[in-house]
């Protein structure tokens, strides 16, 4: 690492500092942002959780088809909860055409979250017999 000294430390951070503000186009001073590096930047915000309405929803799954979680959602929803009292371990997958029991696992007393809007379909598929699950969505 080479030394360099307290003035050339002072004049590099000073020109660093400098270079984070630009004149605007009305003259004024401003702090350079992103967009002014990489151009325009697009796209929405949403917050998730309750704001207009909650519903829960018991939906029974089974071990031979995909079954919707659930299977109209919430209008504008932007959350949901997967809640599995049983003692059977329970898929979640985003098709209902994956052959087989592949997906993430809720397990016996087990519960998932999600960030998902209601344009978003989840499905829920058990090990073996049938499952009620509790499905709660936020919107």
């Amino acid at each position: 690492m080479t030394d360099i000294s307290t003035y050339e430390a002072k004049q590099s951070r000073e020109t660093r500092e400098n270079r984070k503000f630009v004149e605007d186009t009305n003259g004024d001073v401003a702090v350079r942002t992103l967009t002014e590096v990489i151009g325009a930047i697009e796209g929405s915000f949403a917050p998730s959780g309750l704001k207009n309405a909650g519903r829960v929803t018991v939906v029974q799954v089974n071990s031979s088809t995909w079954t919707a979680l659930p299977l109209v959602p919430l209008t504008d929803r932007n959350a949901m909860s997967v809640q599995n009292e049983s003692d059977i371990k329970v898929k979640i997958n985003y098709s209902d055409s994956v052959s087989g029991f592949e997906g993430m696992t809720i397990y016996g007393s087990g519960e998932r979250y999600y960030d998902v809007k209601d344009t978003i379909t989840l499905y829920g598929k058990c090990e073996t017999g049938t499952v009620d699950l509790n499905v709660e969505e936020l919107s």
